[in-house]
């Protein structure tokens, strides 16, 4: 049954278009619109916006966005206009960036390491490849990483290896929403089989409505897993793992062996080395598809398997009756501008949007998820979600004189009689002052 704060929530509450909280310690004041100010005490207000934009101009404060990350304080936030950077290093320090405009492309091989407990690294819109290598690497981050609506690919080297697309090590709290992670196609002579889109070792990891796919090997040899874990602890919504396809057979010329096979499609998810604790919520996991013969007289490849279980324990799946539960909101969005939160979910369920101005990720089984939000939590009675699956919110946020920006982590929560309660996506939500 409902907590009685909820209930009281949901009674105190007014249409299902309206977020209303009293605005507190950044003195936010509501808008004249219809939509209300939202949640101001769950806003961590804080240091200077450093502008980055790769052709310069009036207002920007670097060209180079390895400078501003070097430049910036753990107050500060970097708002990077549309361009293509070089690789990043993050180490050791509080780092949060944000796109303003997409895309912003990152080439080269990045990474972000040996994040503190008492720091964060927040990562919103930006896209890392690399042609010659994995395009970002995490290694022994004992403080919350989290990377949000950002796409990862990486491409091995012409005749060498092939490569992963994304590697974690030894990382306390990563949070995944809505990403991207991709090792691409094998470069041409590119010896041996494909590699994993992601692999975890050692680490807690939290993914929400991300898509993970493994590698394309060059001729004959098989499709990489899409995600490989060893040692962790994982939880999945809504994700999809996709093993990759297997390497097409060749057609030879040599009429005693005209062709040979097409190799076999990669598993979506494989949990090898030690064992892992994964659970799933409305997660789809695929192999890939078998690579197509070299000729009439061979075979095309198997499939890949869904899973493969090496050591430990097959996923947990919550098993829940709907699926898998969406939050989305504009971010960055300029002080006194009207956005839209939108939580989906089945229609009927009561929805909730959660503030809070950290960030510490733990499994928390009370709401069937994993909490992405720490300290003081303010809920938000959003509505009922209708007919269509959408809840759509509008919200206003004025920024007080001389506040440049404001960031909150943010998280849905829903109730249905079926579930009872379920998180949704945790999001990031940059507002910033009005002259950036």
């Amino acid at each position: 049954m409902l907590d009685p704060l909820f209930r009281s929530a949901a009674r105190s509450a007014s249409a299902a278009t309206t977020l209303t909280l009293a605005a507190a310690v950044l003195g936010a004041t509501a808008a004249t619109s219809s939509a209300t100010a939202a949640p101001a005490a769950a806003l961590r207000a804080a240091g200077n916006v450093l502008v980055v934009d790769d052709d310069g101009g009036a207002g920007v404060d670097h060209t180079d966005l390895q400078a501003a990350i070097d430049a910036s304080g753990a107050a500060d936030t970097i708002l990077v206009k549309a361009g293509t950077y070089g690789a990043i290093a993050i180490d050791g320090k509080t780092v949060s960036v944000v796109a303003d405009t997409f895309p912003v492309l990152i080439s080269g091989q990045s990474s972000i390491q040996n994040v503190g407990a008492g720091q964060r690294v927040v990562l919103r819109g930006l896209s890392f490849s690399y042609g010659f290598g994995t395009s970002l690497t995490l290694g022994a981050n004992f403080g919350p990483v989290w990377l949000d609506a950002c796409s990862v690919y990486s491409e091995g080297t012409p005749l060498f290896l092939p490569a992963v697309g994304m590697v974690v090590g030894s990382c306390d709290a990563l949070v995944l929403s809505d990403c991207s992670i991709a090792s691409g196609d094998a470069p041409f002579g590119t010896v041996g089989a494909g590699v994993e889109g992601l692999t975890l070792n050692g680490s807690t990891v939290h993914l929400y409505d991300t898509v993970v796919s493994g590698g394309t090997p060059f001729e004959g040899f098989p499709g990489g897993a899409g995600l490989l874990a060893s040692g962790c602890e994982l939880f999945a919504s809504g994700c999809t793992f996709n093993g990759g396809p297997g390497g097409m057979g060749d057609d030879t010329g040599n009429p005693f062996a005209p062709c040979t096979d097409g190799a076999a499609g990669g598993v979506g998810l494989r949990l090898a080395g030690s064992a892992s604790d994964v659970t799933l919520l409305d997660t789809a996991i695929a192999g890939g598809a078998g690579g197509a013969a070299g000729g009439s007289s061979c075979s095309a490849g198997n499939p890949g398997a869904a899973t493969s279980i090496e050591v430990g324990s097959p996923p947990a799946d919550l098993g829940l009756t709907w699926p898998a539960r969406h939050y989305d909101i504009p971010s960055p969005i300029r002080s006194g501008q009207v956005g839209l939160l939108e939580l989906t979910a089945t229609p009927g369920e009561l929805a909730w949007a959660i503030f809070s101005v950290d960030t510490a990720p733990i499994p928390f089984p009370a709401f069937k998820g994993s909490l992405a939000l720490a300290g003081p939590l303010i809920f938000a009675y959003a509505g009922q979600v209708p007919a269509g699956g959408t809840l759509a919110v509008p919200v206003n946020i004025n920024l007080p004189p001389g506040v440049p920006y404001a960031l909150a982590y943010e998280q849905g929560l829903f109730f249905s009689l079926e579930d009872e309660f379920v998180l949704g996506t945790p999001r990031l939500g940059w507002v910033l002052a009005s002259t950036f």
